[in-house]
């Protein structure tokens, strides 16, 4: 009787564990952080200002190590970095960064390029890292987690600028999928594993904002 009772109980805590993992909020909009509002206000405005890609040019662009993200390794490359297209941490083709800002600070040209994106993002007044990110046609990121998000006092924004058949995966317990619609960001804490995909056959094209909380 004692073994029948212990078992109701533990299935109730699995059912209770299983549910609160399956309904937990993980993907916000500016209904939680309305700051973030006049980004899809001036969407159009952003989306103009998307630097010119050569996609006959795919190798000619640098690449960046997955290491330098938000730590020194990352502040002395955003202090070198000129005003281009750079591949990918993963290298294979799929994925390009254009960077504008990191830790408040201009990178290059960028506000000479992109000169009404860069005066929206220094409204913010929270932006640690900011820049567009391109994902070619048919592609899908590599599943993988980011030196920012809620433990280290920030969150990521995705923000689609191209009208794309284009997804985010953010995993919690399993992998849960946001469909993107242009014009509209999506907010997600990027400690959790996640990754992209553009089911289309046209490049993909989002602002990329990483934000103090």
């Amino acid at each position: 009787m004692i073994f029948i009772f212990i078992s109701i109980i533990l299935l109730i805590v699995v059912i209770i564990i299983y549910h609160f993992v399956n309904t937990r909020q993980i993907f916000f909009t500016t209904d939680e952080y309305p700051e973030m509002k006049i980004l899809e206000d001036k969407w159009e405005i952003i989306a103009s200002e998307i630097p010119p890609f050569d996609i006959n040019k795919l190798d000619q662009y640098p690449k960046r190590k997955r290491s330098a993200w938000n730590n020194e390794e990352g502040k002395n490359l955003a202090d070198k970095m000129n005003s281009t297209w750079f591949q990918g941490w993963q290298g294979d083709h799929i994925w390009y960064n254009f960077p504008l800002m990191y830790h408040n600070k201009i990178i290059d040209q960028s506000d000479k390029i992109c000169p009404e994106t860069i005066k929206l993002l220094q409204q913010l007044q929270s932006v640690q890292i900011a820049g567009y990110s391109i994902l070619m046609p048919g592609s899908k990121l590599p599943i993988h987690t980011d030196l920012t998000g809620k433990k280290y006092g920030s969150m990521a924004c995705n923000f689609l600028l191209t009208n794309n058949n284009a997804s985010l995966y953010v995993k919690d317990g399993n992998f849960k999928k946001h469909k993107h619609k242009r014009g509209r960001l999506v907010i997600f804490d990027s400690t959790n594993e996640h990754y992209a995909d553009n089911q289309d056959d046209k490049i993909r094209v989002i602002l990329y904002i990483d934000f103090k909380i």
